[in-house]
């Protein structure tokens, strides 16, 4: 079965950030391989990007100047990239490090050419026919309240290292999520409007959240389908807990190179 990536960009080293930042929201994709030519030289992750926009300070959160923030677009994609990423010379090995490493995507590369990409969400097919329950549900789930601003679900996934977190009532019902990729997609919304300053740490964030998909229980199929069919969201609230693309990873990996039949 194929399981390599077909959305993730690959862009040349001396891109501009803006162009990655573009394709990564028009391809709803968690990342951007940099080349020069057809050699590897480095990836860029919305979390790399996030980190940069959104500053860890001793008072919590920051947020870049508008004229920072402009240049920090206008810089070539080799200045942002993490140099040498983790590689793997087959699909197996992506995806065992996958697994291992905890990173959502890793390149395929042969004397440094690259051939391809596995990613979270590459895998997914390889699922779509698993009758098996799900099991592995991350619980309890990192919340935030339906009033929480910008700065405060940044704090909670700068400190968590997490992608996604859910929204809840005064009854702690789960009502919306917000994810890092609606996240730097209103951010660059912002910009093109020319409403962009550092008073958007205090704007609510319900209104940029989305509407969650909440199920009582899943298949394995079910859950990957769900998943593969919502890359913008990439999470399903199942049993008061949270299942993500990462989450199947290590199903993906028994199924294919362990001789797991999922049912």
């Amino acid at each position: 079965m194929e399981i390599r990536d077909p959305w993730i960009p690959v862009l040349q080293a001396s891109d501009k950030v803006g162009e990655s930042v573009k394709r990564m929201i028009e391809n709803r994709a968690y990342h951007v391989i940099v080349v020069r030519g057809n050699e590897l030289t480095g990836i860029i992750s919305l979390r790399d990007l996030a980190m940069r926009i959104f500053l860890v300070v001793e008072e919590g959160i920051d947020v870049l100047e508008f004229g920072n923030l402009l240049e920090l677009l206008d810089r070539r994609n080799s200045e942002v990239m993490t140099p040498n990423p983790i590689t793997a010379t087959s699909d197996e090995e992506a995806l065992r490090l996958m697994m291992n490493k905890r990173v959502g995507a890793v390149p395929i590369v042969m004397e440094r050419t690259l051939l391809g990409v596995i990613s979270e969400r590459s895998i997914l097919p390889s699922l779509f026919d698993s009758p098996s329950a799900l099991t592995k549900v991350s619980k309890p789930m990192i919340t935030a309240s339906e009033d929480s601003t910008v700065e405060e679900v940044m704090e909670i996934m700068s400190e968590r290292n997490i992608r996604r977190v859910p929204l809840v009532n005064e009854e702690g019902k789960v009502t919306k999520i917000i994810t890092l990729f609606q996240m730097i997609s209103w951010i660059m919304n912002r910009l093109s409007r020319n409403s962009y300053d550092a008073t958007i740490l205090y704007d609510p964030v319900f209104p940029i959240s989305i509407d969650p998909i909440i199920r009582n229980s899943l298949t394995l199929g079910e859950a990957s389908r769900l998943l593969y069919d919502n890359p913008g969201l990439g999470a399903i609230i199942v049993d008061d807990g949270i299942v993500t693309e990462r989450d199947m990873i290590s199903y993906a990996y028994e199924r294919l190179y362990k001789g797991e039949s999922n049912g």
